[in-house]
């Protein structure tokens, strides 16, 4: 969708589902979309000259986000191949960290039985839940070729408060977990 892939871009930060709005950035721009707002959460966008937005679809932020990548990132799920703990095979797990870059390190974090909050720009997973582990070697863990869908949430109108929350379905890259026990 973006000309130059290296241009700087925004990410649409939250949707204000009962007037069928989408905030841009920090409550500095709204765009009216219905009530297919919310599928919106998470597409990137940039602001062209005369006010025109370039806006990311929900099937190209999608695909973005499920395509192959060499390590793991902030959102992706996890299924566990084997036991761990008190998660048991086949449960899914989130990766908590930034969702735009690779880890800086060779080891994740993986929470199980998750609450996945995926706030604005830069958009960061945030996972709470357990059992979770501290520092997942990514070297076990295997990239599968179908994508996961799993239930988020973000605030509603930006702003942290009491039952503001709003949940969306997020679509992710899925890696497979066998993990090595000592």
């Amino acid at each position: 969708m973006f000309a130059n892939q290296n241009q700087t871009y925004r990410i649409v930060s939250h949707v204000d589902i009962s007037r069928g709005s989408i905030w841009l950035h920090r409550h500095t721009d709204q765009i009216d979309f219905g009530q297919t707002c919310v599928d919106y959460v998470g597409c990137r966008y940039e602001v062209l000259p005369r006010g025109v937005f370039a806006i990311e679809t929900p099937t190209e932020r999608d695909r973005r986000r499920t395509m192959p990548v060499d390590k793991p990132r902030g959102g992706d799920a996890v299924i566990l191949a084997t036991s761990w703990m008190e998660a048991k095979q086949g449960d899914i797990g989130i990766i908590e960290g930034s969702c735009d870059r690779e880890p800086q390190d060779d080891e994740i974090q993986i929470t199980f039985h998750y609450s996945a909050f995926v706030g604005e720009a830069p958009e960061l997973a945030s996972v709470s839940g357990g059992p979770g582990t501290i520092a997942t070697p990514i070297s076990e863990l295997r990239l599968l070729p179908d994508p996961f869908e799993y239930i988020a949430w973000t605030w509603r109108d930006g702003r942290a408060s009491g039952g503001n929350g709003v949940q969306y379905l997020r679509k992710a890259r899925l890696w497979e977990w066998t993990p090595v026990l000592a």
